[in-house]
């Protein structure tokens, strides 16, 4: 409900509430002091003009009051939305910002964390768990028929007993090839390489020797090398599949003097979304 006050009555001539059978006149704020004589045609007059007054007053006041109420719920609408929204950029400019800080500051670990690290070489991400995937082929079958006869050669215990003549012909048809794990261990990133070590495989992608890589939402990276004539795939799951991205962005930038670069773009993108803060929506007035 409105708190606003009643609307007054405009200015007029009105009975005098402190003297009987007189008009005062009411200068839409106070009355004044100024009194005039009131017939009975004049009161009537005044009378339906005071209760006129009354109800174009109250219409207004009705009507003043649903606007202020839709006005409130809209209010009350567009806070909840703002809010809402505000929370969802908050969080992707902290993750942009902590991304920025990141790619600015940090040159890996001088611990190789299992790893044997080389002059120069620093650990940038360790993933334990990961998974070496390799193609194998799929199963097959065999496409073909046989032929020949069945002779009667006795029974035992009431049940006949044939022996089959004949041959087969046809041929064994290989399956697909699926990708396979074959085999788990740790998948570890330095600024001059990518090394998986498995407890029965091994393999090193050096950046030196890297040809393409390409990483999916979905925790898989594939690395091609010049000395090796397969890529080299590895999974590592979708939980972490976007901080290996960033380390492993960072790494190959260390390595190719792009350092820069790298910091540039997270900047840029962090002020992008600094643009685009929510804005917060205007009260109603009362």
């Amino acid at each position: 409900m409105s708190d606003q006050p009643a609307a007054l009555p405009p200015a007029n001539w009105y009975p005098a509430p402190d003297r009987a059978g007189q008009l005062r006149w009411w200068d839409g704020t106070a009355w004044s002091e100024q009194y005039a004589a009131q017939d009975p045609a004049a009161e009537r007059q005044a009378a339906q003009r005071t209760r006129r007054a009354e109800k174009d007053a109250g219409h207004a006041a009705k009507l003043a009051e649903k606007e202020h109420d839709k006005n409130a719920k809209a209010y009350a609408h567009a806070t909840a939305a703002y809010q809402s929204a505000l929370a969802t950029w908050q969080a992707q400019r902290d993750a942009q910002a902590a991304q920025w800080e990141e790619v600015s500051t940090f040159e890996g670990d001088v611990d190789g964390s299992g790893l044997l690290l080389k002059a120069g070489e620093r650990l940038f991400a360790k993933i334990d768990g990961a998974a070496l995937i390799e193609e194998r082929a799929g199963q097959g079958e065999f496409v073909g028929r046989s032929q020949g006869i069945s002779i009667p050669i006795g029974s035992l215990g009431g049940h006949s007993l044939r022996y089959r003549v004949g041959s087969s012909r046809g041929h064994y048809v290989a399956g697909p090839p699926v990708q396979k794990a074959v085999d788990t261990g740790t998948l570890y990133v330095t600024n001059q390489r990518v090394v998986f070590a498995g407890s029965n495989a091994t393999r090193e992608c050096p950046f030196s020797k890297l040809l393409s890589y390409q990483t999916s939402p979905n925790g898989l990276a594939q690395f091609s090398v010049s000395t090796r004539q397969k890529p080299t795939v590895v999974e590592y799951g979708t939980a972490i599949a976007a901080s290996f991205d960033q380390h492993l962005e960072i790494a190959l930038a260390r390595f190719n003097g792009t350092t820069q670069q790298l910091v540039d773009r997270a900047k840029a993108a962090l002020d992008a979304i600094d643009a685009s803060r929510p804005v917060a929506p205007t009260a109603p007035t009362e």
